[in-house]
């Protein structure tokens, strides 16, 4: 089955799957007008909880420092769970995105990184997810029998959410705590690859534009200290300066105290 999946994924990795991502970000996009017209306190609080736990467990801490860097040791119920978030977010399986993010990593504002916001901007923003990245960067995640289902069957897992808030809370559910924060998600991941590499200030030398963005890192939850990570990419904290708050790697200390994170990456305890 994995060498099925290498061979799918470096043809097109799963063929059709960028054009359903970009019909799923089109609805989540959508949903800003929903929320206009039928506002509700308690389900856009509910959609910020949502966000967060998209943004901050999903993406930053599983998908970006677990995953990508292995910055840090997950024990594997948090890996799944976190993984689960990060697919809701809809920006592509763990495997996609932890190879485009790494190959980002190895090109960063050269030629091959795969988003440059330098060679355009708004297609590196809203047209990523078209990209296909170069699968032999992440090779252990498609060795990992968790990560290749969750890429097979992305598209049921998001379905099997969406099937859930609608049971329960109608069509406000699937706008309010699946489309909507996916949609925030987007932004506030998509512009520390497009911002923080155009303006910021820099605390390091690094060799590429990384900036640090303090507005951005308070809202994507520490991801915005770009110029930080860039300098240091397997630290799991990416603040440097005392003002420099990193919420996720909070979330990573807290972790690590009562939950049984380690500090050292290692196969993910069952």
């Amino acid at each position: 089955m994995t060498s099925q999946l290498i061979r799918a994924l470096t043809n097109g990795h799963s063929k059709g799957s960028p054009l359903l991502l970009g019909i799923g970000q089109l609805f989540a996009h959508l949903s800003i007008l929903y929320v206009s017209f039928y506002f509700s306190w308690p389900l856009l609080i509910g959609g910020f909880v949502v966000y967060y736990l998209m943004t901050s467990w999903g993406v930053s801490v599983t998908a970006h420092r677990f995953l990508a860097h292995h910055s840090f040791g997950l024990p594997r119920t948090f890996e799944i769970l976190g993984s689960l978030l990060f697919t809701l977010s809809i920006q592509g399986s763990t495997i996609t995105w932890v190879a485009m993010h790494r190959e980002h990593h190895r090109f960063s504002d050269k030629k091959g990184d795969p988003h440059c916001p330098r060679d355009n901007f708004w297609k590196v923003h809203f047209l990523s997810m078209f990209y296909v990245p170069k699968i032999k960067y992440a090779i252990s995640l498609m060795r990992d029998p968790f990560h290749e289902w969750i890429h097979r069957f992305y598209w049921v897992v998001n379905a099997l959410y969406s099937t859930a808030l609608y049971l329960a809370v109608g069509i406000d559910g699937i706008v309010y705590l699946h489309l909507f924060p996916a949609f925030l998600c987007w932004h506030a991941i998509g512009l520390a690859k497009t911002t923080a590499h155009i303006c910021g200030y820099r605390n390091f030398e690094t060799g590429d534009s990384s900036y640090n963005l303090p507005v951005l890192a308070y809202l994507n939850f520490g991801e915005g200290w770009h110029n930080n990570h860039h300098a240091h990419p397997t630290r799991f904290s990416f603040s440097h300066r005392s003002f420099e708050v990193d919420f996720s790697a909070v979330a990573i200390k807290v972790g690590k105290r009562i939950l049984g994170f380690r500090d050292s990456f290692s196969k993910s305890a069952k």
